[in-house]
């Protein structure tokens, strides 16, 4: 028995409409889409923000802020197959602060974070492939403008995030707005021990709320920009004083 060319017709209308129901349903769903706000949010969300300097010692300026008092970090940036970052330190050194890098080196090398080789009358540290996970060296938003070296055991958690302003065009007719937001900080790994984090640093910013520039690009996106500038904090400034 033939059927009917309606027939036939409605059954092939009937099997594509299975078919769709079947592919809406075994396909994932569309990831939403985040507003400016929450874009910017998760931007501040990845920044680091308390961390140990790596290899030298954060000398007070007698103003705000602080430079490398002494400094172990002995690899030669910009060479080809160079290590990203390498320290070397006397077996027993004199200096306050070479004592006080060398005892933040020792621990990070007990946690598995840097490996120690001997040296003849000294010790060679390196990044081991956990510690290159937390080091951190570059400026995202500005927060190391010095580029110094760390190993970061926070990062920032933006809890409210809001403009600050209108938008405005600025020089070169480059759009730009303000935001402010609250945040706190969240420890993310479990080597920070009191040791490591008596000897923390805060990164930019370190009071609550912050602010930021946020510019829009020629193609209509947002992009978050510098954070305002502010010196990092030394946590506990005791903690890098030898004892004895």
């Amino acid at each position: 028995m033939m059927l009917r060319p309606p027939v036939l017709l409605g059954l092939c209308i009937l099997l594509d409409v299975i078919v769709a129901v079947v592919r809406a349903h075994s396909q994932p769903p569309p990831a939403p889409v985040l507003s400016v706000l929450e874009q910017f949010a998760s931007t501040i969300d990845a920044q680091y923000h308390e961390c140990v300097p790596l290899g030298w010692f954060p000398e007070s300026r007698p103003w705000r802020g602080y430079y490398p008092g002494y400094n172990a970090d002995v690899a030669a940036k910009g060479v080809v197959f160079e290590a990203r970052w390498v320290a070397e330190t006397p077996a027993r050194p004199y200096d306050p602060h070479a004592i006080a890098v060398k005892a933040v080196l020792d621990e990070f090398a007990r946690l598995g974070l840097l490996v120690r080789n001997e040296l003849p009358g000294g010790f060679r540290y390196n990044l081991t492939r956990e510690g290159e996970q937390y080091y951190y060296e570059r400026s995202n938003l500005g927060d190391n403008v010095e580029y110094w070296s760390y190993l970061c055991f926070s990062r920032l958690h933006a809890r409210k995030v809001a403009w600050a302003s209108r938008p405005s065009k600025g020089a070169h007719n480059e759009v730009t707005a303000r935001i402010r937001f609250t945040w706190e900080s969240v420890v993310d790994t479990r080597w920070a021990t009191p040791f490591i984090k008596a000897h923390a640093i805060e990164l930019n910013p370190t009071s609550s709320p912050a602010e930021a520039t946020a510019y829009r690009r020629f193609d209509g996106k947002w992009r978050l920009g510098q954070l305002d500038f502010a010196f990092p904090l030394v946590e506990n400034p005791s903690a890098w004083k030898p004892a004895g």
